[in-house]
């Protein structure tokens, strides 16, 4: 409940045929509300993040699953408007973001990233990573602050906000709301906002049919308002 993570419970596979009591069957609380810092504490963090964004010259935002997991969807959608920041979305982190505006630049995925969007993110002076969830899948194997001086980072999770080389114990949930309402942006930085091309890369293969292709072939076919399913095995 406090991690907004999937629960797995595994079962011994001779377990369905061995009679179990169901006096465990009773009713669970599993709520337990997150401890929330002095309104105070929050303000002063988020005013530490203002005071980041505005003395840099090229900023952006990477946006992630748990933005979505802890109910911050619409903040983030509204940093992004207010401050028009250069902004991105990590593998997990896909549809979070509103892939429409006009900053949105597209994917970042550490050493797996289109190497156009990962010189762009190596080049900003400031990467505000919100609702980080760290694992292999997700950072191109761990590679996703390659290239980025550690003081440029601002990461922030339901676990911590860390700024630089300071970790801050308060999570992104009281923080972000009030950096959306506390933001001036008549201080915000003047920037570009890069345009990518985004090509697929063909990689050799002696297929009949390769990835690369069918990828593009996608890209030509899939129109706006197209319902695509898709199973995660597909990937393997």
């Amino acid at each position: 409940m406090e991690t907004k993570r999937p629960g797995y419970l595994f079962i011994p596979c001779d377990l369905v045929n061995i009679p179990v009591s169901a006096l465990r069957l009773g009713d669970l609380d599993l709520y337990r509300p997150m401890e929330i810092r002095p309104i105070e504490y929050c303000g002063q963090l988020a005013s530490l993040v203002l005071s980041k964004i505005y003395s840099s010259t090229a900023p952006c935002m990477l946006v992630d699953i748990l933005t979505d997991r802890f109910g911050l969807t619409d903040e983030v959608r509204a940093f992004v408007r207010k401050t028009n920041i250069p902004n991105l979305s990590t593998f997990m982190g896909k549809s979070v973001l509103d892939e429409t505006e006009i900053s949105y630049i597209g994917d970042y995925n550490g050493d797996a990233s289109e190497k156009e969007v990962q010189q762009f993110v190596q080049t900003c002076d400031l990467v505000i990573h919100i609702g980080a969830f760290n694992n292999e899948i997700n950072s191109g194997k761990h590679t996703l602050y390659n290239g980025l001086h550690p003081e440029s980072l601002i990461i922030m999770n339901h676990e911590n906000i860390i700024i630089g080389s300071t970790k801050f114990d308060v999570g992104f949930v009281p923080v972000l709301p009030k950096i959306v309402s506390n933001l001036n942006p008549s201080k915000l930085p003047q920037f570009t906002i890069p345009r990518m091309e985004h090509h697929i890369e063909e990689t050799p293969s002696t297929a009949a049919i390769t990835q690369s292709q069918l990828l593009s072939s996608l890209q030509k076919f899939i129109q706006p308002n197209d319902i695509v399913v898709d199973s995660i095995f597909i990937s393997q």
